[in-house]
């Protein structure tokens, strides 16, 4: 699993696992100094929890939302981890990482479906779903 590690305001927010009586897959975030650990969402990996999986974190910090990609789509939600809510889904593939352009309002991803690395983007809020049919060479 690729964790990434944001900063914003004087947090750290991350990405992780831990194996107690299933697949508990959790973001959660502390002080820089590592104390005062929170998770902020979690969820349960195999039974189907509503957080799948979420190998890549992005915060937009204008909108003082945090994104992730899981194993149907992109999700995202306010920084405590509430107003949770699925931009788009069930895309015919998996998402090896993502990026935010808070400037032009954009979400860039790179989608792995058969084989094929595919560019894909959208509009911060889900809309104009885009998928580029290129293939592309990706190192993650």
């Amino acid at each position: 699993m690729g964790n990434r590690i944001e900063i914003l305001n004087e947090k750290l927010y991350w990405t992780g696992r831990s194996f107690g009586t299933g697949l508990e897959v959790v973001i959660q975030r502390s002080n820089l100094d590592g104390t005062d650990v929170e998770t902020i969402l979690e969820g349960d990996f195999l039974a189907g929890g509503d957080i799948q999986d979420p190998r890549y974190i992005e915060i937009e910090e204008s909108l003082k939302m945090i994104y992730w990609p899981d194993g149907r789509g992109i999700r995202r939600a306010d920084l405590g981890g509430t107003a949770e809510e699925i931009l788009f889904e069930e895309l015919g593939g998996i998402i090896l990482g993502l990026d935010i352009d808070g400037d032009n309002g954009r979400i860039y991803f790179i989608l792995l479906r058969s084989g094929v690395n595919k560019i894909g983007s959208c509009g911060i809020e889900g809309q104009d779903l885009s998928k580029r049919s290129r293939r592309i060479s990706v190192r993650v």
